[in-house]
């Protein structure tokens, strides 16, 4: 085989690869970024309190700053990488003291509204990166769900990884906009009464999971399935 005709065999492999990869990660994207988490309800929150394509845009700025060096990392550690029982347990504390911190944010918010009304600076920014980084789930996804996608780049090169990321990514921004319009529309339609109600229960949703998150990692039970 002349070296014209290799470079041309090696090219073709390497697009088919690249195709059944971004296939693969289109197909099992959904079941990480669509499932419903403490993301998805600061979007909600987020998007309530106005100018939701800022907000939706800057938790998913937020959760792509770690996503993305994080899945660089497990590249480099490869299977090697184990987490200890004793840091998952941590970071299940932590996720749980952060989702307690917004829901007490978004208390004040629903007892005086005209204090939540807008972006406050960098808020959804650092949502989007501290419910990215201290959710074990998430975190685990890639490990377990998500690891063929990790193989997948590594073996694509560079091309892989953005053949891989940008086949991925899209499904956070996407839905996570989609959730903070969709608090924002909600919040349009009720008054003032009805805003505290609304901020109240997605106060109560992060407090739910920030029980439920505590209790899985503390006693290995779920409160909610």
């Amino acid at each position: 085989m002349s070296a014209r005709a290799y470079k041309l065999h090696r090219d073709d492999h390497l697009t088919v690869d690249l195709v059944g990869l971004v296939a693969l990660t289109l197909l099992i994207s959904p079941s990480g970024a669509l499932a419903p988490g403490p993301l998805t309800v600061a979007s909600i929150t987020e998007g309530a309190r106005g100018r939701w394509i800022k907000a939706g845009l800057t938790i998913s700025i937020g959760h792509a700053s770690f996503e993305l060096p994080y899945i660089l990392a497990l590249s480099v550690l490869a299977s090697g990488l184990e987490f200890s029982t004793g840091l998952l347990k941590g970071m299940g504390i932590a996720s749980s003291g952060v989702m307690l911190f917004f829901a007490a944010i978004t208390i004040r918010g629903a007892l005086h509204p005209s204090t939540g009304s807008h972006v406050e600076g960098r808020r959804p920014f650092a949502a989007g990166l501290l419910m990215t980084a201290i959710n074990p789930y998430f975190l685990l996804w890639w490990i377990g769900v998500g690891w063929p996608l990790v193989i997948g780049a590594m073996e694509g090169g560079l091309i892989g990884y953005i053949a891989m990321y940008t086949s991925h990514v899209w499904y956070d921004f996407t839905w996570l906009a989609l959730m903070a319009y969709l608090g924002d529309r909600g919040a349009r339609m009720l008054e003032t009464r009805g805003y505290k109600i609304f901020l109240a229960v997605l106060a109560a949703i992060l407090l739910m999971m920030a029980a439920d998150m505590l209790s899985r990692t503390l006693i290995g039970s779920a409160i909610f399935p």
